[in-house]
């Protein structure tokens, strides 16, 4: 046993109570480990690699910067579970209780994606079950351009495999930056829209729905979205040959098939209506655009 060990440096103090490899631990170890604050990569070097495995390597991989504001973890294994566990394979779901907040945090989401900066978010991991509410992120995108997101919800409803995970979030901002995501790495070959962000203005607001399935093999094409949203006040540079569209509101919608517009606005000065449909990760479309003349 040992009752309590403090770690402590110039902006960290940890504390840790536990026990390992006693009877009453059935051959495996119990832990105790509260941090009140800290860097996020020097609580991950204290985050003990066979506990929510999966979840730390992550982290470890893609959390580059940020402050957990609290930590505690608590489990309790036996010898069996332990080994489980070093084996990356689910444990019960009472063994493990973990909750965490990071303020200002930066973490890469995937390859191909932009960085999330300005991360505020909390988690509650349990043996089997993971949630991670993020409160508000930035989305940083080429030329200066980003994105806010709020209201994100990062859920694994159970860890034991095959495993899938749910990211729910909106994006709020500028359109020009909507489509400077659209073209990034992970996402252009799904959403192949060929528009010059520089010529576009106006407001985005848009929700996303997105499943996940955790394996080393998975690629984008595995994960399912869904997106609906609105485009406002909304205008295009050579939208039709040398004509601009202005003040367009467009509603958006993205399914398992297709991406979609519709809604009103301007022409060359007329007013006019939109109807446009893209399969996703195909140049394949349609396009209904009609004006309205005197």
């Amino acid at each position: 046993n040992f009752e309590e060990v403090r770690v402590s440096g110039a902006d960290y103090d940890i504390s840790l109570t536990g026990s390992l490899g006693t009877v009453a631990d059935q051959g495996g170890v119990s832990l105790d480990i509260s941090i009140p604050k800290a860097p996020a990569r020097a609580v991950l070097r204290f985050w003990p690699a066979f506990v929510a495995s999966d979840v730390r390597r992550y982290l470890v991989d893609n959390l580059t910067d940020g402050t957990v504001e609290g930590m505690s973890l608590k489990t309790s294994l036996t010898s069996d579970e332990l080994l489980a566990s070093r084996n990356k394979q689910p444990v019960p779901d009472e063994t493990l209780d973990l909750t965490f907040a990071v303020k200002d945090g930066t973490l890469r989401p995937a390859d191909g994606l932009p960085v999330l900066t300005q991360v505020n978010a909390s988690g509650v991991v349990t043996g089997l079950t993971t949630r991670i509410e993020v409160a508000q992120a930035e989305v940083k995108l080429p030329a200066n351009r980003s994105l806010s997101l709020v209201d994100g919800v990062f859920a694994v409803a159970d860890h034991r495999p095959p495993v899938f995970s749910s990211a729910n979030f909106q994006l709020r901002g500028q359109a020009d930056a909507l489509i400077a995501l659209l073209g990034s790495d992970a996402l252009k070959g799904t959403v192949q829209i060929d528009i010059d962000p520089a010529k576009v203005r106006g407001q985005a607001d848009i929700k996303v729905a997105l499943g996940i399935p955790l394996g080393k093999d998975m690629s984008a094409a595995d994960v399912t979205a869904t997106a609906t949203g609105s485009l406002t006040n909304l205008s295009v540079d050579g939208f039709s040959g040398k004509d601009k569209l202005e003040s367009a509101s467009l509603a958006l919608n993205v399914d398992a098939t297709a991406f979609t517009l519709k809604g009103t606005g301007q022409i060359a000065g007329l007013p006019a209506t939109f109807d446009m449909r893209q399969l996703l990760r195909s140049n394949a479309g349609e396009a209904t655009i009609s004006l309205v003349l005197d």
